[in-house]
């Protein structure tokens, strides 16, 4: 573009950049001439106000024009829009579950593997073995030892006790009521049929 021997190929910052031809003075605001030389000078468009950065992002203004997201730990994109996924490395390791978070990860370690800050390993101390839970139960290594799954019947720290379900009398007054693992049995005297909760 040219203006009464101004010569601007676009790419200054301002007026007084361009290449200038007889008749320009000293231009020390950008926009000084001898006589009228038809520029105009306005103020460049703040694209950071209001910032279109997203999640906290840090705008900063573009030198020609448009602008910069700086984003925060956890995020990126042009205007830090995507959450960074934590897990997509499967920093847990040992096939326990990653949960992604904004910045973070969690683990959700196997029984016999603890968390120990960044991924799960193998207890050195593993409570669970040998197991010991009672009864078939389940053992759950923990950072603080260990805590066990009671099978269906028994209760206890280490499922070592029998439930009694005959302690709530589910016979009735004539019938015998006999303990079984998770259940009871009712027996009646001899002669006669339990039917209907009673002998």
């Amino acid at each position: 573009m040219w203006l009464s021997n101004l010569y601007c190929r676009g790419n200054e910052s301002r007026v007084s950049d361009c290449s200038r031809g007889s008749g320009w003075g000293s231009i020390s605001n950008g926009c000084s001439r001898y006589g009228i030389a038809g520029v105009r000078c306005t103020t460049l468009n703040n694209s950071c106000s209001p910032s279109p950065c997203l999640n906290g992002g840090t705008c900063s203004q573009g030198t020609q024009s448009g602008y910069n997201c700086s984003c925060p730990h956890g995020f990126t994109g042009n205007i830090c829009q995507i959450n960074v996924n934590e897990c997509s490395s499967s920093p847990c390791l040992n096939n326990s579950t990653c949960i992604d978070g904004i910045g973070r990860y969690d683990c959700y370690c196997p029984p016999g593997y603890i968390y120990n800050n960044s991924y799960c390993q193998q207890n050195a101390s593993n409570s669970c073995l040998p197991n010991p839970c009672s009864n078939g139960a389940t053992c759950f290594a923990g950072i603080h030892g260990y805590s066990c799954s009671c099978s269906y019947g028994f209760t206890g720290n280490r499922c070592q006790t029998n439930i009694n379900e005959c302690n709530s009398s589910p016979c009735g007054s004539n019938a015998t009521c006999i303990d079984r693992i998770g259940r009871y049995d009712c027996q009646c005297p001899s002669g006669y049929s339990y039917i209907n909760s009673s002998c």
